[in-house]
């Protein structure tokens, strides 16, 4: 179960989002993940005989963001966005009582923008997908570096 102090969980004000020294608030939802894939080995019968340490893969990652973020952040980046580095994406989560967690995305590439728009009262969104090489939890990888 997840730590509630003072009946208060995490919400969605809590997060931060920084990109090369910027902290970026217009945006709406982040996604991102890790996982672990092995394969079981076999042999010369039909059960497996041992499996493989197996291999860290990122998931596919989006940011969500409202327009004056989406130019935000290409302003940050520059000309040529796309091939530009950014060494970490910080996303931390806190808040009045609570502690704070920080999950840091590691060597990060921007890929592409939808574009668009459609009529009504709210504000533009923009989904960006990203792909970054690590994911670090409260400093702690989803397997020990150098194994």
């Amino acid at each position: 179960m997840a730590a509630v102090i003072n009946d208060i969980e995490y919400s969605w004000a809590d997060i931060r989002v920084k990109a090369k020294g910027k902290e970026l608030i217009a945006f709406k939802g982040i996604k991102y993940g890790d996982k672990v894939t092995r394969e079981k080995v076999y042999g010369a019968r039909r059960h497996a005989i041992a499996r493989t340490r197996g291999k860290v893969e990122t998931d596919d990652c989006s940011i969500t963001m409202y327009e004056s973020a989406v130019r935000e952040l290409l302003d940050i980046l520059g000309d040529g966005w796309a091939d530009a580095l950014v060494d970490e994406i910080v996303v931390q989560y806190g808040g009045d009582g609570l502690p704070t967690h920080t999950d840091v995305l590691e060597s990060v590439y921007f890929e592409g923008l939808d574009g668009g728009g459609e009529e009504g009262s709210s504000a533009f969104e923009r989904e960006v997908p990203f792909s970054c090489m690590k994911i670090k939890r409260d400093g702690k990888y989803i397997v020990a570096q150098g194994k």
